[in-house]
């Protein structure tokens, strides 16, 4: 009697302790969205005592370059309303080009960008309106070659080799609005840098989201990131990056 006594009670502690767990995690929802970023970039960069050199690059170009990429963003929202969000963007690419005197240039770039943000969510009339503030780290790796294959001795010339990386602080605002059970719009707007790494930087993205389930819906929008960087070195530790990246994406989100 006292072991099925013991049992029960053990039973209904652990039954109370997974229920007070169910119901902390459901005070939580979660989203995960791998994407896709069909981005073009227009601006100038300068390195290893190149200065003002044309970054412009179609998609098409970078299509076409890419080594590897990877898309990704989550957030976890609280039912106060308040949450946070990550979103990671990172591409690497490569090229050879056929110079003079039978010279091989190589060159290639990884481009890092990393957004982690604390936002407070509000329901509204006009949708849900989230004020987030956070960091977007760049990180950017270029390096540039120029070798001479058929010479009796090779001689290799290693003029540009930049690590570079840097930390803004941001602020903005994010709009969602559902306009019927299957369909809403969004919108986001922020603005950092401050002086404090970047001169300037910024983003807009405005786009539309569609329902597929309760589980995953599909997201489409356009996006354009701005950033105004130089590190203050001198010669060729000087580098400095002065863009827009813009274009359409397209992606999921897998909400639990």
């Amino acid at each position: 009697m006292k072991k099925s006594i013991i049992g029960l009670s053990l039973l209904a502690a652990f039954s109370f302790n997974a229920s007070v767990q169910a119901e902390e995690a459901s005070d939580w929802s979660f989203q995960v969205s791998p994407y896709g970023y069909l981005n073009n970039i227009a601006g100038t960069a300068s390195a290893g005592g190149l200065n003002d050199v044309s970054a412009d690059m179609e998609f098409e170009q970078i299509f076409e370059n890419l080594d590897a990429t990877l898309m990704i963003a989550g957030e976890a929202v609280h039912k106060s309303g308040w949450g946070f969000a990550v979103d990671y963007g990172m591409m690497e690419l490569s090229k050879s080009f056929a110079t003079p005197r039978d010279g091989v240039l190589f060159a290639s770039n990884r481009l890092g960008v990393l957004e982690g943000l604390v936002f407070k969510r509000t329901e509204t009339a006009f949708g849900q309106i989230d004020v987030f503030g956070g960091i977007r780290w760049w990180d950017h790796d270029l390096q540039a070659s120029l070798s001479f294959p058929e010479a009796p001795q090779q001689h290799e010339i290693m003029p540009i080799d930049v690590a570079e990386d840097w930390v803004d602080a941001v602020v903005g605002v994010r709009l969602f609005k559902e306009i019927n059970e299957d369909w809403a719009i969004k919108a986001r707007a922020d603005v950092g840098g401050f002086g404090l790494s970047s001169d300037f930087t910024s983003a807009v993205q405005l786009g539309v989201n569609y329902r597929i389930s309760d589980l995953m819906t599909l997201d489409v929008s356009y996006k354009a990131t701005w950033v105004d960087y130089n590190n203050g070195e001198t010669g060729r530790d000087y580098y400095a990056y002065d863009t827009v990246t813009y274009g359409p994406m397209i992606g999921l989100n897998f909400q639990f």
